[in-house]
């Protein structure tokens, strides 16, 4: 079995002055307020041990304590704390002389495993967005053409047998063929297509879908690197003016010398080969 180690800097933020906060409570009650809540949660147990707490479940605690221990101010405190009385996780409560604060912490399993339920249900839905933004990414990039689509896209000798195809990409995987996407709103591609044409005289040679994958997560890094259409166009400009003899240019190989011209990963290693 590999052992794995654990990063000394997780374990040094771990081993002193931290808080653990659940993920799902953050998005169930907020951020500020799962801090707080976590925090004197620990202060309960902390006093609990001492036997400090009252007899009517009460514990003591300062303005600037919390500030040292949460990072949140006197006004963000007033706040949160009004906000998980109103939640029903806490109960608060100003008394002596001079006046000072007291906490306690509402023993309610079922209403804090009611919270984290509902944070669960916001986190999944904001993840499923997150991927069908992505989709959406992917598809402007494509200018609309999709992997679903491929069937209708296929080369009209079929992907198989044609072997002139098959021939000039060595790194193709197996796959349905579909047409090069350079008719859709992705600029990028529609340059390279230009050089490509400027070259051979024939638009960009046709590519299977785990290509269109790999190409698509790649403009995606490339966009993410602030690479614009004038970086761009002066890279593949570079690209085919100096295109070594039997480079038939595929954009396949140009994304292999991408560290080179962009200075990204090689998308070949990241993708696992083409």
């Amino acid at each position: 079995m590999i052992q794995q180690n654990i990063s000394p800097i997780y374990d040094l933020l771990r081993a002193d002055g931290s808080i653990v906060i659940n993920k799902n409570l953050i998005f169930s009650i907020g951020l500020n307020e799962s801090i707080l809540y976590t925090e004197l949660l620990a202060k309960f147990n902390y006093f609990s041990i001492r036997e400090q707490i009252t007899e009517d479940g009460y514990f003591f605690n300062t303005v600037d304590n919390l500030i040292l221990d949460t990072g949140l101010g006197e006004k963000t405190q007033r706040n949160v704390i009004k906000r998980l009385q109103e939640l029903e996780l806490i109960d608060y409560k100003v008394q002596g002389m001079p006046p000072k604060r007291y906490f306690k912490i509402i023993d309610n399993t079922q209403l804090l495993l009611y919270f984290i339920s509902q944070g669960k249900m916001q986190r999944e839905l904001l993840e499923k967005k997150q991927l069908e933004s992505a989709d959406k990414s992917k598809l402007r990039l494509l200018g609309g053409i999709k992997t679903s689509n491929a069937e209708e896209l296929k080369h009209p000798n079929g992907s198989v047998n044609n072997t002139k195809l098959n021939n000039s990409n060595p790194n193709k995987t197996k796959g349905v063929y579909i047409d090069f996407p350079i008719n859709g709103d992705n600029m990028l591609l529609r340059i390279y297509n230009s050089y490509f044409y400027r070259k051979f005289n024939k638009n960009h040679m046709q590519i299977t879908e785990n290509n269109l994958d790999t190409i698509i997560d790649w403009l995606i890094e490339l966009t993410s690197s602030e690479v614009d259409t004038d970086f761009w166009n002066e890279q593949v400009n570079e690209h085919f003016n100096n295109l070594p003899k039997g480079n038939n240019g595929n954009i396949l190989y140009f994304m292999e010398c991408s560290h080179r011209f962009f200075e990204v990963p090689n998308p070949k290693q990241s993708a696992g080969g083409y």
